[in-house]
């Protein structure tokens, strides 16, 4: 009897579909930056695709055959390569819709930088651990956001301060993605990661770690995109 189910690639077809649709609304009218998302999907996809390589083959964690179908790249499943693709459209679609179109900074005026603060913390905290996956987190969020910084460098408070609150309205979607990812809303996590890895702290079922994880995979795709649009307009 066959117990495969294809779980992870519905996650990924179902965390892009809607957002997809919606940007060809006329209220909404998103899909002409969709190609910008798409170029800075693949840029930001290399080095965690490269990352996703090393670990698995370090067996530092790995996919559970029961959720995946079975074709792979590199001895990567092609939902992971989809992942990186379908999680980021959805989430700078998602910070466009707010910032663009929603226009949400009029009822956002007094939000400060605690929560970019209380990241920049804890990656300089992480950098000191023990733990392989905890230390490298740590360090490419520091990089991530210094590389942010680089691009924003006259303008990064604004952009800071809108991400900050992108950032909090995803990590609703993260809870959700990621907890069926690692086991939260099924029998066995579709990713399982190696307990000599990590710190062992987790909400619900995700790795303390996998915040800081979601923090870069994000910013880096959010601000490479509005960089792509800034300098076509140019």
């Amino acid at each position: 009897m066959n117990n495969k189910t294809y779980l992870y690639l519905f996650l990924d077809i179902s965390s892009i579909i809607i957002p997809f649709i919606s940007g060809f609304h006329k209220k909404i009218n998103l899909h002409k930056k969709f190609p910008f998302i798409f170029i800075a999907n693949l840029i930001v996809m290399l080095p965690f695709i490269i990352w996703d390589y090393i670990f698995v083959g370090a067996k530092l964690w790995g996919f559970n055959e029961k959720y995946i179908t079975g074709i792979k790249i590199l001895n990567l499943p092609i939902e992971e390569y989809l992942f990186f693709i379908c999680i980021p459209f959805a989430c700078v679609f998602t910070h466009l819709a707010l910032w663009k179109v929603l226009k949400i900074s009029k009822l956002t005026s007094n939000i400060h930088l605690l929560p970019l603060l209380l990241i920049l913390m804890a990656s300089i905290f992480f950098i000191f651990q023990s733990k392989i996956y905890t230390k490298l987190v740590g360090f490419v969020t520091l990089i991530s956001s210094l590389f942010t910084l680089f691009l924003y460098r006259t303008n990064i408070i604004k952009f800071a301060k809108e991400f900050a609150i992108s950032y909090l309205i995803l990590l609703f979607p993260f809870l959700i993605v990621n907890g069926t990812l690692t086991g939260s809303f099924t029998a066995e996590p579709i990713v399982w990661y190696n307990e000599n890895a990590i710190l062992g702290i987790r909400v619900l079922t995700i790795p303390i770690e996998d915040f800081l994880y979601a923090f870069s995979l994000i910013i880096l795709n959010i601000a490479l995109v509005d960089f792509l649009i800034k300098l076509k307009n140019h």
